[in-house]
Order: C-alpha cells, then structure tokens, then sequence
C-alpha cells in the first residue's frame, strides 16, 4: 500500500500524496492485518479516496476499520491525514498520536505528527517528532526535510543546513527538499546556492508555486528584477489567489511605469477581493499617476 508522507505546505494544508513507500514497508514491525483477508483491500480503498479528494467518505472507511481492527494502526494514521488535509487539525493531531501508540516505532507517523505540529505553531513539538522520525529510520529523507524545515522556521539555520543537505543526498529528486534547502541557503545569505537549489526543485516539479516565490524573492534580493518578476508571474498564473503576490507585482509594475499592467493586475485582484484596502489604494494610486 502506497500513502500519504507530507502535509502542510507554506502556511496552508495541502495534503501531498508521495507515492514512496507505506509504513508497513518502512517499519519493521508492521501494524496487524487481522480481522478479516480484506483489510489491506479496504486500506487501499481509503486510500483511493483520500488521493482523489473525496475526504469524507475516506473517513467513514478508516473509522469503519478502526472498529472492526483496533490493533492496527494504519487506519488512525490515515485518518489523521484526512482531518488534516481538512484543516482539522486538532483531530489529525489526535488521530496521529493514536497510531504512534499503536505503533510507535513507524517513523511516517511521527513524521506526519511533526509535519501537523508545526502547522499548529508547535514548533519545539513538531522538531522533536521529526527527529524521532530520522532517529527510527536514519534513510527517511522526509524526516530530514521535515526536521530542515522547522528549524528554518525557528531561524536555526546552521542547524538546518545538514539536515536538509542530508534529505537530498538520500532523495535527490526530492523537490520539497531542494525548495527547504534553498529557503535556508537564502536566510544564510548564500545567494547562488539559492538559486541553484529552488531551480532544481523546479526542474523536478515546474508548478511547485512556493519555489517560484521562493525563487523570485532570491533574485529581488539581488536586484535581479526581471528574473523575479518572472517566476512571480509564473506563481500568479498558477495560483491567482495570491492576495499578497498580486499587490507585489502591481506595486513593482506601477514604480516601474507599467500602468496597463498594473491596472490589469489590480482590476483582476478587485474582482476576487472587492474590500481589498490594499488593492483600492493601489487602483487609487495608479489613477492620479
């Protein structure tokens, strides 16, 4: 069975499906299959339907299983997954830890509590499931990147720096780790490596929004503005919700005379977010210029 590794992505819940390798292959003591031939059939199911969105009927399944097999600790763990990718995460916290119990030597679990933590704010928490993930399963990169990215959070930097360089070297085609890994290298100030990094996460994957951000915020600091303004447009295609993005670029096209541009972005922007204080001071400003 495939399932589910990372949640919570840049300030918002997304659950990301990475088709590695499920807790019963990574842990070896895997969660009992007892109760009936047809759990890990009705597990895969629950799956199907976690991956295709449909997050309510995911969760009847996996609570279905949980009374018919409360020794495993597959379905809790799932479940978890689903409250998250919800925003429920009180409950995936809850969930998450009830599978720990049941198995507390699966490092995915601790991972994914560390990943719902550090959504809580619970940063001190959340780096201690992610290195309890690593200490379990020292090939795990998402434990790595998981562990690189809350002590970026916290500005720990140096800290971060072999943790995410370790995720990479266990995953080199792991893109998330790449966007971490850049993140850090720009808070340090290493600039080039920066953008080496952000650009192979985008090579592994052209419509991971964050590194487009990421990337253009790297060549803004080095007054490469063209280049930024690129992948922020880039960005901005992919996600036109992007309240703040929108107000950057329209700001940065009316300093630079681009007044149709500028106008065209925050006409847009009005559209979605009509009392927008920052877009009606921005439609202002562009017309007494």
């Amino acid at each position: 069975m495939k399932t589910l590794e990372r949640v919570a992505v840049s300030g918002r819940i997304r659950a990301i499906i990475d088709f590695g390798a499920s807790p019963m292959q990574r842990d070896p003591r895997p969660s009992p299959a007892s109760n009936g031939d047809d759990l890990p059939q009705r597990l895969r199911e629950g799956l199907r339907l976690l991956r295709a969105g449909q997050h309510d009927p995911a969760a009847v399944l996996f609570l279905q299983i949980m009374a018919r097999a409360p020794e495993n600790a597959d379905a809790p763990h799932l479940l978890g997954l689903v409250c998250a990718a919800k925003g429920e995460l009180e409950r995936a916290r809850h969930y998450l830890q009830q599978a720990i119990g049941l198995q507390p030597h699966a490092a995915i679990y601790h991972n994914n509590l560390g990943n719902v933590l550090k959504e809580l704010g619970e940063l001190d928490a959340a780096l201690e499931s992610a290195r309890r993930a690593s200490a379990l399963d020292p090939g795990f990169a998402d434990a790595f990147n998981s562990t690189g990215a809350i002590l970026t959070d916290l500005a720990r930097y140096e800290e971060a720096l072999p943790a995410l360089e370790t995720a990479v070297a266990l995953a080199p085609n792991h893109a998330g780790a790449h966007y971490n890994l850049g993140r850090v290298h720009a808070k340090r100030g290493a600039h080039e490596s920066a953008l080496a990094s952000l650009q192979r996460a985008l090579e592994l994957n052209p419509a991971y929004d964050e590194a487009l951000v990421a990337l253009g915020e790297v060549y803004a600091s080095i007054d490469r503005w063209e280049e930024a303004e690129h992948q922020w447009e880039r960005s901005l295609a992919l996600r036109p919700e992007r309240l703040a993005l929108r107000v950057r670029l329209a700001e940065r096209y009316l300093k630079t005379g681009r007044l149709e541009q500028s106008a065209t972005l925050i006409a847009a922007g009005l559209e979605r977010w009509p009392d927008s204080a920052e877009l009606l001071a921005l439609a202002e400003h562009a017309r007494d210029a």
